[in-house]
C-alpha cells in the first residue's frame, strides 16, 4: 500500500480515518491497476484525489464506509474521464533512465501550462502565474510535447506573512512557487534539480527575486522532502480549518474568492446553499517553505516556524 507521509503529520484524532481511506483507495487502485498504470497513473495519484475530497464524510456516520467506496469509485471515475482531453505525454524513451544533465529548463507556453494543471495537478485550478517552466530532454527539446516536469512561479498575495520576511525584504521582491507537477516517468529527482536551476534563473535576471515561498500539505501525503534538498527551509505553519466542495468537486479558497467574491463559509453557504459543503475532519496546518536567493536574506532568517492565520488560497 502506498504510505505517502508519517502518521505524525495528520492530527490523531483523524487517523482511523486516515487509515481507512488508504485501504480503500488502495483496494480501487489494484481493481484497476491494469488501466491506471497503463495511463501512467500511481497509486499515490489516486489516494491523493481520495484524500481530498474524503474529508467531507461523516466517519462517525453508519454508512461511512460504503460513501467512501461510493466516493473514491468517483474520484477515479473523473480521473479516467479527464485522461481522454489529455496530450500524449512524452513516453517514446524510457525517462527514468535520463540522467539530471540530460535536462534542460525551458519557459512553458500558458496554453500547456493551464492544461496541465488543470487536468493532472492534484488540485485541478491552475493559478494565475507570471512564469512558467519545464524540464525536458535535453535531445528532445519541448517540440510541442508536455514537459517531463512542470514548474509555475506566480506573484506573492500571502499577506499573514508579511511579518515573517526577513528584514530588508518586501512584498514586492517575494515570489511563489504556486504549482509543481512531475509525470510519474519523470527522473528521480527531477523536482529538486528544477527548483535548484529555477533559483539560478530567478537570480540572473535584471530585478532578481529575493526569496520563494512555497505550499506543502501534509494532509495529502506531501513532506517537502524535494524543498528541504534544494535548501529551502520550513518558514511558518498556517491553520487549515476545512476544505471546501462546490457541488461535491474540491475549490480552492482562492477559486472561490474569484468565482463568488468570498472564502468565507457562512456567505458562501448564504449564497450557494447546499451547493457548497465543507469539509468534517480535522486538519493538519500546511506548512509555508521559503527560499532566500539573496545571502543576505538567508543569514537574517532564523529558521523558526510560528503557526500563523490566514488564508489558503492554494
Amino acid at each position: 500500500m502506498s504510505q505517502l507521509a508519517s502518521a505524525a503529520a495528520f492530527p490523531a484524532e483523524a487517523a482511523g480515518w486516515r487509515s481507512e481511506v488508504e485501504i480503500s483507495a488502495h483496494r480501487l487502485f489494484e481493481k484497476h491497476r491494469e488501466v491506471l498504470t497503463a495511463l501512467g497513473f500511481e497509486e499515490r495519484d489516486l489516494l491523493r484525489q481520495v484524500l481530498l475530497h474524503a474529508p467531507r464524510l461523516d466517519p462517525k456516520k453508519g454508512d461511512f464506509q460504503k460513501r467512501l467506496t461510493r466516493d473514491a469509485s468517483r474520484v477515479l471515475g473523473r480521473m479516467l474521464a479527464t485522461e481522454r482531453t489529455i496530450e500524449t505525454p512524452p513516453l517514446t524513451t524510457d525517462c527514468c533512465e535520463l540522467a539530471l544533465d540530460d535536462l534542460d529548463l525551458q519557459p512553458v507556453d500558458k496554453r500547456t501550462t493551464m492544461h496541465i494543471l488543470s487536468t493532472r495537478h492534484y488540485l485541478r485550478h491552475p493559478r494565475d502565474f507570471c512564469q512558467s517552466f519545464g524540464l525536458y530532454p535535453r535531445h528532445v527539446g519541448s517540440c510541442g510535447q508536455p514537459p517531463l516536469a512542470l514548474f509555475t512561479i506566480s506573484k506573492f498575495d500571502l499577506h499573514h506573512v508579511i511579518p515573517l520576511l526577513p528584514d530588508g525584504v518586501k512584498s514586492n521582491d517575494v515570489r511563489v512557487l504556486s504549482r509543481v507537477y512531475a509525470w510519474p516517468q519523470c527522473p528521480r529527482n527531477a523536482i529538486s534539480f528544477g527548483l535548484s536551476t529555477i533559483n539560478g534563473r530567478l537570480l540572473a535576471e535584471r530585478n532578481p527575486v529575493q526569496m520563494l515561498l512555497s505550499y506543502i500539505n501534509p494532509n495529502l501525503g506531501f513532506t517537502g522532502a524535494s524543498l528541504r534538498a534544494s535548501n529551502w527551509f520550513l518558514l511558518c505553519r498556517e491553520e487549515r480549518r476545512h476544505y471546501l466542495y462546490l457541488d461535491e468537486w474540491y475549490i480552492t479558497d482562492r477559486e472561490c474568492q474569484s468565482r463568488f467574491g468570498t472564502s468565507d463559509w457562512a456567505l458562501l453557504r448564504a449564497l450557494l446553499g447546499n451547493r457548497i459543503s465543507r469539509s468534517v475532519v480535522p486538519l493538519a496546518p500546511l506548512d509555508i517553505y521559503a527560499y532566500c536567493l539573496d545571502s543576505g536574506s538567508r543569514r537574517r532568517t532564523s529558521g523558526r516556524a510560528p503557526l500563523v492565520s490566514g488564508i489558503a488560497g492554494k
